[in-house]
């Protein structure tokens, strides 16, 4: 399994309600720009694609607009090991995993 995180920065409501569809066939969302992800290898993949083909895109767009500042925004993926995910430190109220480890 691939475990890792994706977060975005897109400015463009269009562009970053198709990104958040796309990462919610994938993904736990638990920030409004954030996911987490636990996949197989071969899901990963079309996650990936399914990024890249909507991030060509919105670049095709955003450079067509002349828009510099649409150009700036980014999709991230992290990746973790199965360490790093279990030393994560979770504030939260009420929401999560029950294997994290909450402070309220």
């Amino acid at each position: 399994m691939i475990k890792g995180i994706v977060a975005y920065d897109i400015t463009n409501n269009r562009y970053r309600n198709r990104l958040s569809k796309i990462l919610e066939n994938y993904a736990q969302r638990v920030q409004y720009s954030l996911f987490e992800f636990e996949l197989p290898q071969d899901v990963h993949n079309k996650m990936l694609k399914d990024i890249e083909k909507l991030y060509r895109s919105y670049i095709t767009y955003a450079y067509n607009a002349g828009n510099v500042d649409e150009l700036t925004k980014s999709i991230r993926i992290y990746y973790m090991c199965e360490g790093c995910i279990n030393k994560r430190l979770i504030y939260d109220y009420g929401k999560g995993d029950k294997k994290d480890k909450f402070i309220i």
